[in-house]
């Protein structure tokens, strides 16, 4: 089943989503959280350069807290009028990881730096205060890059000071979700101890997720997405998330608690482990940090050097100076525009705002958008390019993806281009124009250039038609000129006018002969041709049937749909929807755990053939055809040896399967009890003790007959175990 990740959610309204955001954001300060070494710029930076023993989690250091890092977070805890505590206390946060090297994280857990407060958002339904639950400080983690079948991490970013804003779940739609996270970057960066850049992970997001009956007040069962370092892929995320909630609860299913990570490309969430609590953590105080007593006279100096806060001074632009809401908005969602519009308006103040307004939002941005030193690298010039121009036949943003979409899987097919949109590989130009309904005239067009991601291509479309649509409804004319787009404005802006064919003066290459093409050549070409991707869709559709979901998402690769079908090859006894099953789930989400293609892994199709004849024929569980499948992705063993070296294969014998229900049985009583009284799904939690005895080796079947039967006997006789 597919599900929506492009923010078009499912039209059901009898499920109410509701959301809650943990946003960590990396604090401006020259050093690091406990230690001195600086904070570098994790982009230019040489890894592994700027840690000491302290962040490294050395035996024998001692950490010192960061004074600066914990004014910020105070200036944070009163810009969100929150209670700052006169005493908080820092928490060892235990988990293992390979970016946490000292196998904890110093955090803050029972005692907050400050709890309570808000946030006021310009919700859909008008202005709404967000409940936030905590403020805090933590220490940041390493980071892994993985390359290749193998992984590498990079302390510079460990230690580095990070505040966790936790708000209330309070937020009941994306668009919610949406002006809560933007009004709260732009506070931070309001009051100056971010940088928000999030290309550099100086803000990331984790949110929280779960559906109830619509106006229900319970909260249901909650999944948590885990790093999302873009508001694109934040939102992309929860609109997947929130129409995989629905349509399980609308087919009578169950939402698992489990924590989750997104794939950005394939635009779906995957499990990474269940979802841990506050236990699973076993936080304990910091023993090498006293408690941090907080000054309440420190408190008011911070207080009263806080800045005019975003949305007071948006207010202020609206009733004081009289700006339209829209220019108020604009001008004030950076601190520094808004500091310029001001003095300039105090520099001439004959000048109606509205009109200083127009010209800073207008002409001002459109130099600053343009401006700056140029440098040039000419090492992608003469690069050979193909050009593929459709007619204007794309009637709706859905057929512009779509077509996009098709056109770049096809390219990669045929092995002509990397399809790398972060590399420019590809990039898009877009014309555009609105007519009549029901009119075949053309309107008058303008051009987007270079749009280099299928989100920006989108999100400019629909910045550019509603443009269009509103300057024809006044009554307006559009202009025909060409543009560009700017990402983090989210909004177009022009670079020239629209220039005809005459503009360019074409004239034939002097230098080049004609291009004279052999019929023999372009025949030889087509017969190399491989099987292109929706001719192999419809095959494994109508040939090996599989669903149309699995076959589209199996032939988006070309790698991935070679490796199916050699898997196929190998292993002729398995159903094609098992081996889809098995390549979609647990290799996708490997291949997503180790950041490679198919290409670069050591699984081998034959070696996946072997691990699912094994679970098929019995001779391994499920759980435990997963462990070999992950351990011989990881060292490209082979499968049958890794049984045989762990003792892997699946107990089938019923005489040792009915001592170990025996043994659950006698060493939970209690759980019988409420069994035999009544409370069959408690079947299922001995079932899971069984398999937890026997290592996950035992075969369910088994398990599960000899578990009913031994119940169902002791139902009748009421007989001591």
């Amino acid at each position: 089943m597919s599900f929506a990740a492009d923010m078009h959610m499912s039209p059901d309204t009898r499920f109410e989503p509701v959301v809650g955001l943990e946003v960590h954001a990396e604090l401006q300060t020259r050093s690091k959280m406990f230690c001195a070494c600086p904070v570098v710029d994790p982009t230019s930076a040489d890894p592994n350069t700027a840690v000491c023993e302290v962040c490294t989690g050395m035996p024998g250091t001692l950490p010192v807290i960061n004074e600066r890092a914990v004014e910020f977070a105070l200036r944070a805890a009163l810009a969100l009028n929150s209670q700052v505590a006169p005493t908080s206390v820092f928490a060892r946060k235990n988990y293992f990881y390979p970016d946490l090297p000292k196998g904890f994280q110093i955090s803050q857990y029972e005692m907050p730096l400050a709890t309570g407060g808000w946030l006021e958002i310009e919700a859909p339904q008008g202005s709404k205060r967000v409940a936030v639950r905590r403020v805090h400080l933590e220490e940041d983690t390493g980071k892994l890059f993985h390359q290749a079948g193998s992984s590498l991490v990079d302390f510079n970013r460990a230690g580095v000071p990070l505040l966790e804003v936790v708000s209330e779940p309070e937020l009941f739609s994306i668009e919610e979700v949406k002006a809560y996270a933007t009004a709260l970057r732009t506070l931070l960066r309001y009051i100056g101890i971010t940088s928000g850049d999030m290309e550099k992970g100086a803000i990331r997001f984790e949110a929280n997720i779960s559906l109830r009956p619509a106006g229900s007040q319970s909260l249901g069962i909650r999944t948590e997405i885990k790093n999302l370092n873009s508001f694109r892929s934040m939102l992309r995320a929860l609109a997947y998330e929130i129409d995989r909630h629905r349509a399980l609860l609308a087919s009578g299913g169950a939402v698992a608690q489990e924590t989750l990570r997104w794939n950005e490309s394939r635009g779906e969430t995957y499990p990474e482990r269940g979802k841990e609590e506050a236990n699973d953590y076993r936080y304990f105080p910091e023993p090498d940090l006293p408690p941090l007593a907080i000054d309440p006279a420190w408190v008011e100096r911070i207080r009263s050097s806080l800045p005019e806060l975003p949305w007071a001074r948006r207010n202020r632009f609206v009733t004081r100076i009289g700006l339209s809401a829209d220019a108020a908005g604009i001008l004030t969602a950076e601190r520094a525009i808004a500091d310029f519009f001001e003095a300039v308006l105090s520099a001439a103040p004959e000048a109606s705002p509205e009109k200083v307004a127009h010209w800073v939002t207008g002409e001002v941005f459109s130099l600053l958008h343009q401006a700056g030193t140029s440098l040039v690298d000419f090492n992608r010039a003469g690069v050979p390019l193909l050009e593929v121009v459709s007619e204007p036949e794309l009637f709706s943003i859905e057929e512009v993806k779509a077509y996009a979409t098709a056109l770049r899987t096809l390219l990669r097919y045929i092995g002509i281009t990397s399809g790398d949109m972060e590399k420019g590989a590809i990039r898009f130009e877009a014309n555009i124009s609105l007519r009549p309904a029901g009119s075949q005239s053309l309107g008058i067009r303008t051009e987007i250039k270079n749009l280099n991601s299928f989100r920006s291509m989108l999100r400019a479309l629909a910045y550019e038609i509603d443009r269009h649509r509103a300057l024809l409804a006044s009554g307006g004319a559009v202009a025909q000129e060409t543009l560009r787009w700017n990402e983090s404005r989210g909004e177009t802006y022009p670079e020239r006018g629209k220039e005809e064919a005459n503009d360019y003066r074409y004239f034939p290459e002097p230098d080049l002969p004609p291009l004279a093409i052999d019929p023999a050549w372009v025949e030889r070409i087509r017969s190399s041709l491989p099987e292109l991707p929706w001719a192999r869709r419809n095959r494994f559709v109508t040939r090996i049937g599989l669903s149309a979901d699995a076959a589209g998402i199996l032939t988006a690769e070309r790698a991935i749909a070679d490796f199916f079908e050699a898997v196929l090859s190998a292993a002729p006894e398995a159903s094609p929807e098992k081996v889809a099953h098995w390549v979609t789930g647990e290799v996708f989400s490997l291949l997503h755990q180790a950041g490679i293609e198919i290409q670069a892994s050591r699984l081998s199709p034959g070696a996946l053939a072997q691990i699912i004849s094994l679970s098929e024929d019995g001779r391994l569980t499920l759980a435990s055809a997963k462990e070999v499948l992950a351990e011989v992705f990881r060292t490209g063993e082979a499968p049958l040896a890794l049984v045989e070296q762990r003792g892997l294969s699946q107990v089938s014998d019923r005489e040792m399967i009915e001592g170990l229900v025996r043994e659950v049985l006698d060493a939970h009583p209690s759980q019988v009890d409420q069994y035999l009284a009544g409370k069959r799904p408690i079947l299922e939690w001995l079932f899971g003790q069984v398999m937890r005895s026997a290592s996950g080796r035992a075969n369910p079947a088994v398990v599960r007959a000899v578990l009913t039967d031994r119940l169902r006997a002791s139902e009748e006789n009421r007989t001591p175990r």
